[in-house]
């Protein structure tokens, strides 16, 4: 684990802590709409944008939770709504304003290479993962490597610059078999071993919660936006599938997983109230569990201190 790889983690837990505690005090106002909750909510979305772009992938679902209890009439929502943007806007353009005052724009950080132009075409990460597919599937690469920008540089100099896929659309274009065929293992397979090997039986109770609501008409109005933002997870998870033609990396994945946690606790705990005798096998589980699993992640975070 190198110096990068661990601020890349950090900045994705940090995304992902802001992110609940943003998605916190919005559910508190289902029950308490004060308005300071509101400017909690959204000084802690602003950050948790501030620090990865993809955070933005949230306020879709967020927006929708606004209209739901709009729907139900809640008192003060539109003025609560718009305080949580207002306080967005003005957290992001805080965090901003270096580069407002110098670009223009809003800058976040992008995986471009630098010095790496071949006929004046600067070479992109799009074609570096795509690359990595092919060199993959031909056998000339080892299972969760890629190819470096030389390697990519070269390929389109031998190749031409049209040899590869420039933007996630054409790359999802490019060939549909493939993008279809890795569309469903990283969603199934890649994706469900990260958030299994992360939460335990999390997971299993997350999946049973959401399977009262759908067969069981069950209802949890004060989790009501947990669940619309764990859902809002999963179609994340599924566009990063669609997105990801390589590997998929559990540190994408940190609010989802934290939001599966959630839910999972949630109806443990509900199985602990109902007294069900499952419930103490369950936590025993758990606990077994999270022993064995944090000690395999501990593992090459250990192996690296070692050789500093």
């Amino acid at each position: 684990m190198g110096t990068r790889t661990f601020l890349l983690f950090f900045n994705d837990g940090l995304m992902a802590t802001f992110l609940l505690y943003s998605v916190y005090y919005l559910a508190k106002t289902k029950n308490e709409p004060q308005l300071r909750y509101y400017v909690f909510a959204g000084i802690l979305f602003g950050l948790s944008f501030g620090v990865r772009l993809i955070a933005l992938f949230y306020l879709t679902g967020i927006l929708i939770f606004f209209a739901m209890q709009l729907i139900g009439r809640k008192p003060n929502i539109i003025r609560g709504a718009g305080i949580f943007l207002v306080s967005i806007l003005m957290t992001t353009i805080i965090l901003q304003w270096p580069a407002l005052a110098r670009y223009k724009t809003l800058k976040f950080e992008k995986k471009v290479p630098i010095k790496r132009v071949v006929e004046g075409y600067t070479c992109n990460w799009t074609q570096l993962q795509y690359l990595t597919q092919l060199k993959l599937e031909q056998g000339e690469l080892e299972n969760y490597n890629h190819v470096d920008f030389a390697e990519l540089e070269q390929y389109l100099i031998d190749n031409g610059i049209n040899s590869l896929p420039k933007t996630p659309l054409e790359q999802i274009t490019w060939n549909p078999w493939r993008t279809i065929r890795e569309f469903f293992h990283d969603l199934f397979i890649d994706s469900g071993y990260i958030v299994i090997r992360t939460t335990g039986f999390f997971i299993i109770l997350a999946l049973l919660l959401w399977w009262n609501i759908l067969f069981k008409k069950a209802e949890y109005p004060e989790f009501e936006g947990v669940l619309l933002l764990s859902l809002v997870s999963f179609i994340l998870m599924a566009t990063i599938s669609l997105i990801i033609i390589t590997y998929i990396e559990g540190r994408w994945y940190t609010v989802s997983i934290g939001f599966v946690i959630i839910l999972g606790s949630y109806f443990l705990e509900e199985i602990l109230r109902r007294r069900s005798p499952w419930g103490s096998r369950l936590v025993l589980a758990q606990l077994v569990y999270i022993l064995v699993s944090t000690g395999l992640y501990l593992r090459p975070v250990l192996s690296w201190l070692q050789h500093r």
